[in-house]
């Protein structure tokens, strides 16, 4: 892989993290740079927002392999 698509790979993966991590805190963000929706797609359906907070966490440790 070259550097600049290393580069652009980075930016994708650091903006997922964002949004999940946005997501686990409480906020529904669409990601509208590479159009994709949160975990549980409540960015774009707001009935479908997990509310339990453990489970958002959780999720977000799997998807991103840290712990707080």
């Amino acid at each position: 892989m070259s550097e600049g698509a290393e580069a652009k790979q980075q930016r994708y993966r650091e903006r997922v993290r964002v949004q999940t991590l946005t997501w686990a805190m409480g906020r529904s963000v669409h990601n509208r740079v590479d159009n994709e929706c949160c975990p549980d797609f409540s960015c774009c359906h707001p009935d479908l927002f997990e509310q339990d907070s453990a489970k958002r966490w959780e999720t977000y440790h799997r998807e991103h392999g840290q712990r707080s």
